[in-house]
């Protein structure tokens, strides 16, 4: 009802009704950064006029208060070491006045001062950018390698009675409640496409199918680009021509299939794929849907449940002396993980009036096919051809999906 909202009092009092239960205002809400935000704008405005004056940076989450500076020394008037053998610190007079006439008060255990050593705020490291403390991570690591071991019940009891110290009315939350809670943490902090996030979320629902929900899927939100080798791999096989005995790469692209190069198809009806990680060497049969020629490309129809699907990058946009991944095969045999050659690009070219462009990775016999990234690892090309006295001819990836407009294979590849 006060400055600077000036509500009424039936529309202050409906307010203040959804933000409490029980006349009581509960810590945790989703309305609690607000309501904190709404009590503390005057605070803001006087301490971001003070940090200003003396050339610092004011910021605050909820009733954690920052200043930071770039200068050589921190302005005394803000804060200061309490002598020169302790690290207690002492709030400036000017500072402390604004805060208690805010109506707060300074938590003396909670102050101080960093500089040259791991800077933390609201328990984030902040040095170079926001990050969660390793001992964190490290302990979701530990959470998951107990549950993974022994179980999701004895884990959960193991949890529940040495680290569950909390004054909880009613009932625990469960153990996998409280991974996945960690885990997100780490997500909100890090972003929701980093390596370590992702990591530990499919370790998350590995278990969490094997013990809690069988029909359970993780879901990759729209337009996610995947930065993890080890899952990235999972989208290459192995192309393997029964009747010639040659031997290439495929991949998986989202919207196209599985694709591959035409130099690589002899007899369309003895074609297998096979992932180098499986012990077993598992071999699906594929079909072929489309294929060119001149462009070198084909597409095939993978009849498994497809682990890993890569996305498609802009081809438009590559320029010379840009970074990129070739992912392959090159000279297969039996245990041989995915290759990943690094290189750029050479320049751009035309091949029968076909868009191409060299890269200085080495494209050897049996990469063919694979896919070419750039640096957000989507896949903007598809390796055709090289060798020693050849260029390592790349088609724009593009070309793909043009292709996989038409999906009948030729009367020639049919009969």
């Amino acid at each position: 009802m006060g400055k600077p909202y000036f509500w009424g009092k039936k529309a202050a009092t409906s307010a203040a009704n959804l933000c409490c239960r029980d006349t009581v205002l509960p810590q945790g809400a989703p309305t609690s950064p607000i309501i904190a935000n709404m009590v503390c704008a005057n605070l803001d405005s006087e301490l971001k006029t003070l940090a200003k004056k003396f050339h610092a940076t004011y910021t605050r989450y909820a009733d954690d208060i920052t200043f930071s500076t770039m200068s050589q020394s921190f302005p005394k008037v803000l804060a200061v070491h309490a002598g020169e053998l302790t690290r207690q610190v002492e709030v400036g007079d000017e500072l402390r006045k604004i805060i208690e006439s805010n109506g707060f008060s300074v938590n003396t255990k909670k102050t101080r001062l960093a500089r040259h050593e791991r800077q933390e705020v609201t328990g984030l490291t902040t040095n170079r950018f926001p990050n969660v403390q390793r001992r964190f991570v490290r302990q979701i690591r530990a959470m998951i390698h107990a549950w993974r071991r022994h179980g999701l019940d004895k884990a959960q009891s193991e949890y529940w009675t040495k680290f569950d110290h909390r004054n909880r009315q009613g009932k625990r939350p469960s153990f996998a409640r409280v991974v996945r809670g960690k885990i997100e943490f780490v997500g909100s902090v890090r972003g929701k496409t980093d390596p370590i996030y992702w990591r530990l979320l499919r370790q998350y629902a590995d278990l969490y199918v094997r013990d809690v929900d069988r029909n359970y899927q993780l879901r990759e939100p729209d337009g996610f680009v995947e930065y993890d080798f080890r899952e990235l791999k999972k989208a290459i096989w192995v192309l393997f021509d029964k009747t010639t005995l040659q031997q290439s790469t495929a991949f998986c692209l989202k919207n196209v299939g599985l694709v591959t190069c035409d130099h690589a198809i002899g007899d369309p009806g003895s074609l297998v794929v096979f992932q180098s990680r499986d012990p077993l060497m598992t071999e699906y049969p594929v079909r072929l849907l489309s294929r060119d020629q001149k462009l070198d490309l084909a597409i095939l129809e993978a009849p498994f449940q497809v682990p890993k699907w890569l996305l498609a990058g802009d081809d438009d946009a590559i320029k010379q002396r840009d970074l990129v991944r070739l992912l392959g095969f090159p000279q297969h045999h039996n245990g041989a993980d995915v290759s990943i050659s690094e290189g750029y690009v050479v320049h751009e070219y035309k091949f029968e009036n076909v868009r191409r462009f060299h890269i200085s990775a080495s494209i050897i016999h049996g990469n063919s096919g694979g896919p070419v990234l750039n640096s957000e690892n989507r896949v903007i090309g598809v390796a055709i051809k090289g060798g020693q006295d050849e260029l390592n001819g790349v088609v724009p990836i593009s070309y793909a999906f043009r292709l996989s407009l038409s999906t009948a294979p030729t009367p020639s590849d049919q009969a």
